[in-house]
């Protein structure tokens, strides 16, 4: 058990980029070559400079959606380095930068955090350490953060998803304790779990909007439903095909129209759920026919059938009318 003295005694980060209630979005990661085997930077920062521009609270990179585990360490550098790039290029160098860093022990989570910090990212997006699922608990998940955020370089926010993590869920007792952390900054639910995401909400350190910790989502399909608790916002795919229809849901909720936010929720929902059966592969496909670049994923993973696609693209009809009338109005 981590003692709540240790936890205070450790001073808080001076943030250069304030996190603040909004949609952060997990960018794609574009490669061209056999295999993809090359990063295609060219298509990565005008990507990051479509959403960076498109009225987001900040960008993440390195999740999950941009195939973090298949990038070498020297890519995931160039990468931060290039959104930092892009991001100051279209005058939202304010912006925070949270990057995927971490690894199954505290020595190599430390290097990570060391490399994206140097690499110019203001914040770090940590999954526990899973390798050995069997011998870690609740116990391990709070030494693995406690011992990577005191000597972090940059704040950290946790990342609960089970689906990646052998299964390991983090409750919202380990939450409660890491939240007390003035390192620790926040947490993303792709557990997707709304009764977690209340309790966190709960807490003392998520009030006044998340300025001492951010509980975001982990989707943008149940978007009502986690503001409706209390959550912050949400880290969503979806900001990379429809930005300003996600970020205009919150704003409806946050106006109280919430007849309006409702309807608007329901178009979202009807699209990510074809979005979510085809996982990163349809992410990429769906930018490409929407806004004309995206290919393929790196290899093995494999493109989604041209059926499906098509599928795809017919079931985000609606949503794509709204974001071009939204794209129109600003």
């Amino acid at each position: 058990m981590v003692a709540l003295e240790v936890l205070s005694s450790v001073e808080a980060l001076p943030e250069t980029k304030t996190l603040k209630r909004g949609i952060y979005v997990p960018v794609l990661t574009f490669f061209k070559g056999e295999h993809g085997a090359v990063l295609d930077l060219e298509a990565f920062e005008k990507h990051i400079v479509y959403v960076a521009t498109s009225g987001v609270a900040g960008i993440v990179v390195l999740g999950s959606t941009g195939e973090a585990v298949s990038l070498t360490d020297d890519e995931k550098v160039t990468l931060v380095r290039s959104t930092r790039k892009a991001m100051n290029a279209c005058g939202c160098s304010d912006m925070p930068l949270i990057a995927g860093a971490g690894g199954h022990s505290i020595v190599t989570a430390r290097e990570s955090l060391a490399a994206i910090t140097n690499a110019g990212a203001s914040h770090a997006l940590v999954l526990p350490s899973s390798y050995y699922p069997n011998q870690l608990g609740a116990p391990a998940a709070l030494e693995f953060y406690t011992a990577i955020a005191d000597s972090s370089p940059i704040p950290i926010l946790i990342y609960s998803y089970p689906g990646v993590c052998s299964g390991i869920n983090l409750s919202s007792d380990v939450t409660r304790k890491l939240s007390q952390h003035p390192r620790i900054r926040g947490v993303k639910h792709t557990d997707h779990d709304i009764g977690k995401m209340a309790r966190n909400c709960a807490l003392p350190a998520a009030a006044d909007d998340g300025a001492h910790f951010l509980v975001l989502g982990g989707a943008s399909d149940y978007l009502v439903g986690a503001l409706a608790v209390g959550a912050h916002g949400t880290i969503t795919g979806m900001g990379n095909i429809a930005p300003r229809a996600v970020v205009e849901l919150q704003h409806l909720f946050d106006q109280g129209r919430r007849r309006e936010a409702t309807e608007l929720q329901h178009i979202i929902s009807l699209a990510e759920w074809e979005l979510g059966k085809g996982g990163v592969p349809m992410h990429k496909a769906l930018v490409e026919s929407f806004h004309g670049y995206g290919g393929l994923p790196r290899a093995p993973l494999q493109p989604s059938p041209k059926e499906t696609i098509q599928h795809a693209v017919d079931a985000f009809h609606r949503l794509m009318q709204v974001e071009a009338e939204l794209a129109k109005s600003s």
